[in-house]
């Protein structure tokens, strides 16, 4: 499974990590992050797990908590002992 992590977006260039440490970071999109709890996913081949590039933003969430009951929900939804495909989408990517 890919790592992922927690964070809170404070503006479209700081966010907040999972361990409390204040980070700017740029992310290639047309729109900006608005403000809020966001899961952080790295696909499993990335070696440098910055905020930039691979790492895909799913949120905003309204707090840390909705954000980790995503989490656990999309842990639930994994099939034991299947990995999921890097094209697969997430449980929250769904229609």
């Amino acid at each position: 499974m890919p790592s992922f992590e927690i964070v809170r977006v404070l503006d479209e260039t700081n966010l907040i990590d999972s361990e409390s440490y204040q980070r700017q970071f740029h992310i290639n999109r047309d729109t900006s992050l608005v403000a809020g709890y966001y899961i952080v996913i790295w696909p499993e081949y990335a070696t440098q797990l910055t905020y930039e590039n691979d790492a895909r933003f799913f949120g905003p969430f309204r707090s840390r908590s909705d954000a980790s009951t995503m989490v656990v929900r999309a842990i639930d939804l994994t099939p034991p002992g299947r990995a999921r495909l890097k094209s697969a989408p997430l449980p929250w990517e769904r229609s």
